[in-house]
């Protein structure tokens, strides 16, 4: 297995086996302590409404199902966590308002080939991914006739998934040779899509 280290929190390395008795290459990229950046979840009139429902990131696994990752270490929503945190509810209603999430992970994805014996060599068969959920950063600012107030929240979530077949990609890569197979988690929160 070779292993080299790229840029700042990546790691790549490729290890050559035999499953079944076909050889495989496994390729590994991994990136570690990366940062979503804080994204706009919602903005303006309606959005101590969308906090007020805001509780969960909702994760598709490619293939294994949907799980819901709570953002708080209570069932509460982002407006009940404002609420507790300043000890009022948030005014609704202005064009100013928002709400801003910055999401830190950790991503492995795995690229699995397979050399059928056909002469065309190692075949790219599998793609699969595995993230885990470091912290998560709630930014959330309602405006008031005072000129608003802004209150950050952060909550570490220690959680790790993957897709279906990334601890045993070997089976998927063979059949998918010719019909390349990729499983990618995706996540979304209150509608908006959150990138790996």
């Amino acid at each position: 297995m070779t292993e080299e280290e790229g840029g700042t929190g990546q790691i790549t390395s490729t290890k050559y086996y035999t499953y079944n008795g076909y050889p495989m290459k496994e390729e590994r990229i991994c990136y570690y302590n990366i940062s979503t950046g804080y994204e706009t979840i919602c903005k303006g009139t309606d959005t101590s409404g969308a906090a007020n429902s805001m509780s969960n990131m909702i994760l598709d696994l490619a293939g294994y199902g949907s799980v819901a990752v709570g953002l708080f270490n209570s069932a509460m929503t982002a407006c009940q966590s404002y609420a507790e945190i300043t000890g009022t509810a948030p005014l609704s209603g202005s064009y100013e308002d928002f709400v801003q999430v910055k999401l830190s992970y950790d991503v492995s994805t795995k690229y699995t080939y397979a050399d059928l014996g056909y002469g065309d060599g190692y075949r790219l068969g599998a793609v699969t991914q595995k993230v885990r959920l470091i912290h998560i950063d709630i930014l959330q600012y309602y405006a008031d006739c005072k000129g608003g107030r802004e209150i950050s929240t952060h909550q570490v979530l220690d959680r790790t998934y993957t897709t279906l077949n990334y601890s045993n990609p070997d089976p998927k890569a063979i059949a998918s040779i010719y019909e390349l197979w990729v499983e990618r988690i995706g996540a979304e929160i209150y509608h908006h899509p959150i990138i790996f």
